[in-house]
């Protein structure tokens, strides 16, 4: 049975699909395409069974590590199940979970949203403050580690860090790469950033994603040099026209939610308290 012994859970918005893009070029790395099968989260994919799965990874060959990189994996408040039902499946499985500044993943998060047809009417400030939404929710990190650290050991799980891997990417695979067992002296000549939505890019809309599960048409999309598959996908994509706008009340309510939390996990990952602003000010120079 071929089945994935290392999962990015997350967060989305955090750059997982790049570090998941450069972890697919190394030759001892495979990671699934679409790297977001969400199998564990969706009850629907979890109720095809483990065969279903296990044939999104037919490609494998004698990669050594076999990733999963569905960023569904860490919103407990809406897919409760997925950790246990990752523990259950594959218990010795590596896990690396990419943290970012909370309130730029916010922000991109409702972009996301919004390309993927939310009501760009629908006000920002006011919906990502609400008390329990889900923006907050995802930006929890230390409470979303939490439930994987109940089920596995900390040997097993690797935090990184959005804004580390955007000014030393490499250093950040390395990293990658030692914690996954995998040799360390293999290096992507490519110069590469994160892919993450900026204001006159252009991104998939949700009928990309289903496209991407037929296997047939995976196979041979993934086969296309990269300016073909661009030029394909096309009409089929957004453009981001503008960015949300915070007020101050609404980012005082947000940081006095998640402030505590990022306090939490910032020290537990070795990070000064200060290394996200975290105040209110300091959003709005």
């Amino acid at each position: 049975m071929t089945l994935p012994n290392f999962f990015i859970i997350g967060a989305m918005k955090s750059a997982t699909t790049s570090i998941c893009d450069l972890l697919s070029r190394h030759p001892e790395c495979f990671i699934v395409e679409p790297k977001e099968p969400e199998f564990f989260s969706d009850d629907k994919e979890y109720g095809k069974g483990v065969e279903s799965y296990e044939s999104l990874f037919s490609e494998v060959t004698s990669q050594k590590m076999i990733g999963d990189g569905s960023t569904g994996y860490s919103k407990h408040q809406l897919f409760p199940n997925a950790a246990t039902r990752i523990h259950s499946l594959v218990p010795e499985a590596k896990l690396i979970y990419v943290c970012r500044d909370p309130v730029k993943r916010i922000e991109s998060h409702w972009m996301h949203s919004v390309r993927c047809g939310l009501d760009p009417n629908i006000d920002f400030a006011s919906t990502v403050s609400e008390q329990d939404s889900h923006y907050i929710n995802v930006s929890l990190y230390w409470h979303q580690l939490q439930v994987y650290r109940a089920l596995f050991p900390d040997t097993q799980i690797l935090i990184l860090f959005y804004e580390d891997f955007v000014s030393e990417p490499e250093k950040v695979l390395q990293q990658c790469y030692t914690f996954l067992g995998i040799s360390d002296s293999y290096h992507d000549s490519t110069s590469h950033v994160p892919r993450h939505v900026s204001l006159g890019s252009r991104v998939d809309k949700p009928i990309i994603g289903r496209i991407q599960k037929l296997n047939a048409i995976r196979s041979i999309f993934s086969c296309l040099p990269r300016p073909l598959r661009n030029f394909i996908k096309r009409p089929f994509q957004h453009e981001v026209t503008s960015r949300p706008e915070w007020t101050q009340a609404a980012l005082s309510n947000v940081l006095e939610q998640i402030v505590p939390d990022s306090k939490q996990l910032l020290t537990w990952a070795g990070k000064p308290e200060d290394f996200w602003p975290l105040r209110v000010e300091e959003y709005f120079d």
